[in-house]
This record gives C-alpha cells, sequence and structure tokens, in this order.
C-alpha cells in the first residue's frame, strides 16, 4: 500500500479536478459549493487511509447525484449498459448497470441499451 500511496494521491487528484471543470456542466457538478465537497480537494492526504476512504465515499455520493441530475435533464442522451434489451429473459436477480453520456462523436445505442422496459 505505501508503495502505491502516491499513485493513488495523484489519481485522486486528477479526479477531482475532472470533477471540479464540471462546475460549468449541464448539469453542474460545483464540489466547491459545500464545505464537505470543498474538502475533497485535500483530504486523502490528510489523515490516512480512513480519511481516504471517507472522501472516496463522498466522491462517490457526489458523482452518483451528479449522474442522476444527468438522467433527469438528458435522458435522451444517455444510454443504459448492461440492462437486458426488449425480449430478454427476466433475470432472477438485479444486473448491474451503469448510466453514461452519449458523445456527439459517438454513434446512439441501439435501442436494447436504452432505458429497460417495464414489463
Amino acid at each position: 500500500m505505501a508503495k502505491f500511496w502516491p499513485q493513488r494521491l495523484r489519481a485522486w487528484d486528477d479526479i477531482v479536478g475532472r470533477l471540479a471543470a464540471l462546475a460549468d456542466g449541464d448539469p453542474p457538478l460545483d464540489i466547491d459549493s459545500h464545505e464537505a465537497t470543498r474538502a475533497l480537494r485535500d483530504t486523502p492526504g490528510i489523515g490516512g487511509a480512513q480519511a481516504y476512504k471517507k472522501a472516496e465515499d463522498l466522491l462517490d455520493a457526489a458523482i452518483c447525484a451528479w449522474t442522476a441530475a444527468l438522467w433527469h435533464r438528458h435522458e435522451a442522451k444517455c444510454a443504459v449498459l448492461g440492462a437486458p434489451g426488449p425480449g430478454a429473459a427476466v433475470p432472477i436477480r438485479p444486473v448491474a448497470t451503469i448510466i453514461v453520456p452519449i458523445s456527439a462523436e459517438t454513434d446512439p445505442p441501439a435501442p436494447s441499451s436504452r432505458r429497460p422496459q417495464r414489463a
């Protein structure tokens, strides 16, 4: 762990920097708008593994909230990956899915990767 800690902190700084760039996005994600998320810029380097885990959980929550806002505002520009397509057998247990934005440079996904149809 000690060997990779500096790499992990550099990756953290990169991720937080990229998220900070979403402050002017649509929807915006302004990590500086609250003291807890603003502290994400510094938290991992202070306090070791426990502080890092707590900051990681907060970062995950912020990304999930932003993804929900993106889905709500721009559903047509998002795809659900991992969901079974229309006519597929209903899975016995929940299926892991992820919502992703579709960029203008990519082809729209096939209808089967859009929002799952309710039975």
